[in-house]
């Protein structure tokens, strides 16, 4: 819920009125206190809750989401501990998620539209039959045999044809396409190659467009009326009805992008394809792209472990801690302002590891008893701490209990409150943020002046 955001809870309960029919991906407005807010429908039971309940006050005529986005939202959310509803709000465009219905209606203020949606939904000029080569044909082949596939190669060498190739095959098929491209790629020379191309009502989902172009295209998405869908990556989540195949044009150069973009990819029964562009003149594209499949692999090595494998060991010994804090802080009564643990808050806050733990359980059940230990390890070092005035304090170390991680290795050879007995102290190095790569290494620059003969 929207007025829930924040509050630590993932779902509330209430029940559906007589002669209201929601299901799954249906907005809401619900009671919530003294006012009245919206939200997502995510699930439906028929057991008595064993508490009162509130009836919902009105439902849209229609879903929203479509069950298989409100599965992917659940998917997102546990892999990066997400609240649910924060994925939910990023799956629809400002207008859509705030009224539930702007957009699905033409505008009588409306007098012009952006250059994209002009060229998306104008006349479109037809364009000659591309001849495939017999690489392209084997490629096209491939795709069509495998739910996932990988074409690679460098710039014009021909993927443009082949993925324009498969989205026909799709389209043929009574299917519907979804091509992500790069922002900066989405231009009027695509859009209208893909409409010369595919001769099929096309929607584009971008930044460049208005809120209420956004709105009107994501209607146009979900009601159907579209059957190929142009896109940023953020329109992975684009409510897509009989999806048949997905493209990731031009694999981004950084991995966070590329995780984001290829998080629905050859997910269930929709085939996919990642598209990778390479210039053989920069040394970080050769080293990346021309040895793609063991790089892909390796991903989960590469990426910052706190980002992406939440429960790794790395990001364990980077984070866990102060995942303990933040719930510390924010659910256990007096913890707000002081992190002096006593024994009668120590017994409230021994409570906090099993909703981690039920967590690790859903997302990687193999790291449940490493987690649980650690926990107890980081409750019982911080309950050593008699001296705590401060949670985080980069100047007063001596009553803080968290430190900047980049503080810490900058100057953990030189300070003695940083040694290795006060860390067990319990004064924790922490990322400022759950995305942050490893702390830099101190270093110490020497200018030499050379001298003649050496």
């Amino acid at each position: 819920m929207e007025a829930a955001r924040g509050q630590g809870r993932e779902t509330y309960t209430y029940a559906v009125p007589e002669g209201v029919d929601v299901v799954p991906g249906h907005r809401v407005t619900v009671p919530f206190g003294r006012r009245s807010t919206y939200g997502f429908v995510v699930s439906l039971g028929t057991e008595d809750p064993g508490v009162e309940t509130k009836p919902i006050a009105t439902a849209g005529s229609e879903p929203l989401l479509l069950p298989h986005l409100v599965a992917l939202a659940r998917l997102v959310a546990d892999h990066y501990w997400l609240p649910l509803i924060e994925v939910l709000r990023a799956m629809l465009p400002p207008r859509v998620r705030a009224t539930g219905s702007s957009g699905s209606q033409a505008s009588t203020r409306q007098r012009r539209h952006s250059r994209l949606v002009e060229l998306a939904t104008g006349p479109a000029t037809p364009g000659a039959e591309p001849t495939l080569t017999d690489e392209q044909k084997a490629a096209l082949e491939l795709i069509s045999s495998n739910q996932l596939t990988l074409l690679h190669g460098v710039i014009a060498s021909g993927k443009t044809e082949v993925y324009l190739a498969a989205a026909e095959r799709a389209l043929a098929g009574g299917l519907r396409v979804l091509l992500l491209v790069p922002d900066i790629s989405l231009t009027p020379q695509l859009v209208q190659r893909v409409r010369a191309r595919l001769k099929a009502p096309v929607a584009i989902l971008h930044s460049q467009l208005t809120e209420l172009e956004r709105a009107q295209q994501w209607w146009r998405t979900r009601r159907g009326e579209a059957e190929v869908v142009l896109g940023s990556r953020s329109a992975v989540f684009a409510p897509i009805p009989r999806l048949g195949l997905m493209v990731v044009n031009a694999q981004p150069k950084t991995l966070s992008e590329y995780i984001q973009a290829t998080s629905r990819v050859g997910r269930g029964k929709v085939p996919g394809m990642v598209i990778t562009m390479y210039n053989s003149m920069r040394t970080r594209d050769r080293s990346h792209y021309e040895t793609f499949e063991t790089w892909h692999r390796c991903l989960y090595r590469d990426v910052e472990a706190t980002s992406v494998t939440p429960f790794a060991s790395r990001a364990q010994d980077k984070a866990l801690h102060a995942v303990l804090v933040a719930l510390v802080r924010h659910t256990v009564p007096g913890m707000d302002r002081r992190p002096a643990l006593d024994d009668v808050r120590r017994a409230d806050v021994e409570r906090i590891p099993s909703l981690i733990e039920a967590r690790v359980a859903r997302i990687d059940p193999a790291e449940r008893p490493i987690v649980s230990h650690k926990l107890k390890q980081l409750i019982d070092q911080w309950a050593s701490r008699s001296d705590l005035q401060t949670y985080w304090d980069d100047y007063e170390r001596r009553t803080s209990l968290l430190m900047s991680a980049e503080q810490f290795a900058a100057k953990a050879e030189v300070d003695a409150d940083l040694d290795p007995e006060g860390a067990r102290r319990a004064l924790w190095p922490t990322p400022n943020s759950m995305r942050e790569v490893e702390a830099g290494a101190p270093f110490v620059l020497r200018h030499v002046l050379k001298t003649e003969g050496n």
